[in-house]
């Protein structure tokens, strides 16, 4: 976000889905093919169907949902929660980690 315009196109897309509030998190690749967080693995694909689920993710997935990724949008929606990283269009390499 230290590029130029990258902040403004954050704060835009902020005002367009009408978020007040943004996580940022940095995520390091394991080698395993899941993230490392700080409560655990995690392997949750929530790919780039977004059918009944528009308000709790974008169409900037990756791939089809897991079962896991299910369960995350079902928590992510029964707490008015989104998730980010599918708001976003992002490079292909950039997706998976």
């Amino acid at each position: 976000m230290f590029e130029t315009g990258k902040l403004a196109q954050v704060t835009s897309e902020m005002n367009r889905y009408n978020l007040h509030i943004l996580g940022v998190s940095e995520s390091r690749w394991t080698g395993t093919g899941r993230y490392k967080t700080n409560t655990g693995d995690l392997y949750a694909k929530v790919g780039d169907e977004n059918i009944g689920a528009e308000r709790t993710m974008g169409i900037h997935g990756c791939g089809s949902i897991n079962n896991n990724g299910e369960r995350l949008v079902e928590l992510c929606a029964s707490n008015d929660l989104v998730i980010g990283g599918t708001l976003f269009e992002h490079p292909a390499i950039h997706k998976l980690t």
